[in-house]
């Protein structure tokens, strides 16, 4: 009768292979005196052996791998992305630079949607804490990208601006020079700007005047 016992006990391990899909080159699943059912011994050596066990297949790793590495790059993507504004220029669109010298309501600029404006506006007194402000707001024509950059360019300090062209139509920028806390501005300038859909001029800046 023992043989007819070990018969039946294989029999039965290898049906309980065959319904949780386990290969016959793998452990029989035998049952311990601790009561675990997991293939190793029942031993301290056989526990360290159960904790390193990794029972996720190949796919579901590089899957996991695979999303952790997309999440890390959003993150840094959505960091770089508030940490400074968009002041690249589009191909075929030369970047317009403008200081306060060429301000003025008599002209009109033409730009074409993606255009970039760079505006450099003169500190006279670098050591002073006047700086520029925009004067309400000349969206949807025009988007500040970036600014005021206090910056020294040729020697002279200026607080420099970056506008884009985002949408059809007329826009006039007000810029004002004023120190902090104080609601009346000490200079005032002002850009017309016409923007269109394309580029049809051969130089910029083209202004109508």
């Amino acid at each position: 009768m023992p043989d007819v016992d070990q018969a039946a006990n294989r029999s039965g391990a290898l049906s309980l292979r065959a319904r949780v899909g386990q290969p016959d080159d793998l452990p029989a699943i035998t049952a311990h005196g601790n009561g675990r059912h997991d293939g190793f011994p029942s031993t301290s050596e056989g526990d360290n052996q159960m904790n390193r066990h990794d029972t996720r297949t190949p796919d579901r790793i590089s899957r996991r791998h695979a999303l952790q590495t997309l999440g890390v790059l959003g993150l840094g993507t959505l960091l770089a992305a508030c940490g400074s504004g968009d002041t690249h220029d589009e191909p075929s669109l030369p970047r317009i630079i403008y200081t306060d010298a060429d301000a003025g309501t008599r002209c009109t600029t033409h730009m074409a949607l993606g255009q970039l404006l760079e505006l450099r506006l003169r500190i006279d007194n670098p050591n002073s804490t006047s700086f520029y402000r925009q004067r309400g707001y000349s969206w949807p024509e025009l988007r500040r990208e970036q600014g005021p950059d206090r910056r020294v360019i040729g020697g002279v300090t200026y607080d420099v601006w970056y506008f884009r062209a985002i949408v059809k139509g007329r826009a006039t920028l007000h810029m004002e020079i004023s120190t902090p806390g104080s609601v009346e501005s000490i200079r005032t300038v002002e850009y017309r700007i016409e923007v269109f859909e394309t580029r049809t001029w051969t130089t910029d800046p083209s202004q109508v005047c």
